[in-house]
């Protein structure tokens, strides 16, 4: 049924719809009103500083609300800006390293050459090998670095390749000063210095130790000198105690507590000071299988290490250790995980004789190089006959008698 109006409810209508217009204008606001209600540059400012100072969780969730369509589809971004938004996700996406993800990293990188397997799968390139210096220029390097050894010191010595090398290309070299016509040695000695990079003494006394064996070798005793044992860690241009993989050299001998002990020990005890970093296995680096294949073809009845700078002499092993060398006196440190002297005592059971020069850098006097020299052979004299007899005995026990069937 249609509604029909009266004359006066049709006029009460009109009133009402124009009172609605009259009341919606009222609320818009003036052009002047707009002009005022601008806020102002400093408000601005301090917004946005609200905005960065805000707190993360407020962050987070402005970061989560669901945002409105935009009206019209955005343009496509360019291929840089492709690139540029995957490089920051993935930079987002990155995760800190633990401990135990850290000294992980530190093991498979220390890997004998030159770098690890993972940068090669990585980039999908083989490094290329490394060169293979001569002898020649193990001492012209030598020389430039030590100014106590000179290049044609160092080339008088007659240094002979091993066949090994290191991760930067030095070969692995030595001396040996063996037996003589008509006289039979009391024992065999290996000499050794530099087995620490940065302890430039020890190797100094080493070549000085050599000149008196050229003068003076009377075939008293076989002797095998290794005068620089971690030639990358003295010759690069800041000597540092590793080799260059970053292992400690004398604690990456393989003594029967390395496995349970080496690395707990460099984490809990030294804090994992990258210095005394023991390596991720026993015997992974290529100058500790060199000096042990040395030890197994050689067998010597003791072994001499020069090091730097406690200033004192110390011993592993059997048989009675030397008072004092020079001005330096016994004092004992005691043993180590992976340490030659652990390695000698309880895996050879021969005397490791660890001689501490007072400084790393400063050489001792002629003087004291000759005592330390004479001590050191008078103490040979006296004590080695013991040990190789002990040595000998061991051979003849080992040795399958003759004629005796299989």
């Amino acid at each position: 049924m249609p509604l029909k109006l009266t004359k006066r409810s049709f006029a009460v209508l009109l009133a009402s719809i124009s009172l609605l217009s009259h009341a919606e204008q009222a609320q818009q606001p003036s052009a002047d009103d707009n002009k005022h209600n601008k806020p102002s540059q400093a408000a601005k400012q301090q917004a946005t500083e609200d905005k960065q100072t805000a707190a993360p969780a407020q962050l987070i969730n402005e970061a989560t609300k669901p945002k409105a369509a935009p009206a019209q589809a955005a343009p496509q971004p360019s291929a840089a800006e492709v690139d540029s938004q995957m490089a920051g996700k993935a930079t987002s996406q990155a995760k800190p390293e633990t401990d135990s993800q850290a000294a992980t990293k530190v093991t498979d990188e220390a890997k004998l050459g030159t770098g690890s397997k993972a940068a090669t799968k990585a980039t999908g390139e083989a490094k290329p090998e490394v060169e293979q210096l001569s002898v020649q220029r193990l001492c012209t390097d030598i020389g430039k670095k030590l100014g106590s050894v000179s290049i044609a010191e160092c080339e008088k010595q007659a240094l002979v390749a091993s066949g090994y090398f290191t991760p930067k290309g030095y070969p692995l070299a030595m001396r040996h000063y063996g037996p003589l016509p008509n006289r039979t040695p009391q024992g065999r000695i290996i000499l050794m210095g530099g087995i620490h990079g940065d302890e430039y003494a020890s190797v100094s006394v080493l070549f000085k130790w050599m000149n008196k064996l050229n003068r003076y070798h009377s075939g008293l005793f076989n002797w095998q000198v290794i005068p620089l044992a971690n030639p990358d860690g003295l010759l690069q241009r800041k000597s540092k105690r590793q080799n260059a993989n970053g292992v400690d050299l004398n604690r990456n001998f393989p003594t029967p507590d390395w496995d349970e002990k080496a690395l707990q020990y460099w984490q809990q005890r030294t804090f994992k000071n990258v210095r005394r970093y023991p390596g991720p296995k026993a015997a992974s680096e290529v100058e500790t299988k060199w000096l042990l294949k040395v030890i197994e073809e050689f067998q010597p009845d003791a072994i001499i290490s020069v090091h730097a700078p406690h200033k004192l002499i110390d011993f592993d092993g059997p048989q009675n250790p030397p008072q004092q060398l020079g001005k330096l006196q016994l004092r004992r440190l005691g043993t180590y995980p992976g340490s030659l002297g652990n390695y000698g005592g309880s895996v050879l059971d021969v005397p490791i004789l660890t001689v501490e020069l007072p400084f790393a850098g400063i050489m001792p006097s002629n003087a004291e190089i000759s005592k330390m020299w004479t001590d050191l052979v008078g103490w040979l004299i006296k004590e080695i006959p013991k040990q190789k007899e002990k040595r000998l005995a061991k051979a003849a026990i080992e040795e399958p008698p003759s004629g005796g069937t299989e």
